[in-house]
Order: C-alpha cells, then structure tokens, then sequence
C-alpha cells in the first residue's frame, strides 16, 4: 500500500467522511413543518373526516384532535419567525381550518 492509499486512522475502509454523501442533514425548521403535516393529518382522522389509513375506518376522538391541533399550533409559531410570507400565510389556514373544523364537529358531539 503505497502513501496515496492509506486510510486515515479511525476511518474505516470504504467510509465517507461527513457531508460528502448523498444525504444532507435535515434542519429543525423541515422536521418541524413535516411533524405539523403528521399532526394535520391525524386532527382530520380523529376528527372523523377522513378514514385511518391503518383501519380504513372513520373514528372520532376529539381528545386526540385538540391534543394534535394544541401541538400543531406550537409548532407553528416555533416556525413562522423563519418561514417566507407565502409560507406563514399557509400555516395560518392550516391552523385556522383545523380549529374551524374542530368547533364545528364539537358542536355535532354535544
């Protein structure tokens, strides 16, 4: 094995050091907005407007949804400061359509 060839100490063979490959390291502001999509999603299922991809079925638990809406709105102020105009515009629907939606099916249970 000549100079040209030796493999750093502490590198095993084949490994490629850090930010060189293909893979680029997530930000808190992506996870973030992928989690409130996560928790978009759920509020709907348990509000009962559209069915659980794991039953089929339509269930309602409108504790779970204000639990998903509570943490989706926390979320979303964590990230507005850092989000374009468009963006924050599309967060405030997302929120306010989730709310809406969640006084409207409260009013239906009670």
């Amino acid at each position: 094995m000549s100079d040209e060839e030796t493999v750093p100490q502490g590198e095993p063979e084949g490994a490629e050091p850090e930010g060189e490959d293909d893979k680029t390291p997530i930000d808190v502001f992506s996870l973030l907005q992928w989690m409130i999509g996560m928790l978009h999603q759920h509020a709907w299922q348990t509000m009962g407007l559209m069915p659980s991809p794991a039953t089929g079925k339509i269930e309602r638990d409108l504790s779970q949804t204000k639990v998903a809406i509570d943490c989706a709105a926390y979320m979303i102020n964590q990230v507005m400061p850092f989000s374009p105009p468009q963006a924050q515009k599309e967060l405030r629907a997302l929120l306010s359509d989730l709310q809406i939606n969640f006084v409207s099916q409260s009013q239906r249970e009670g």
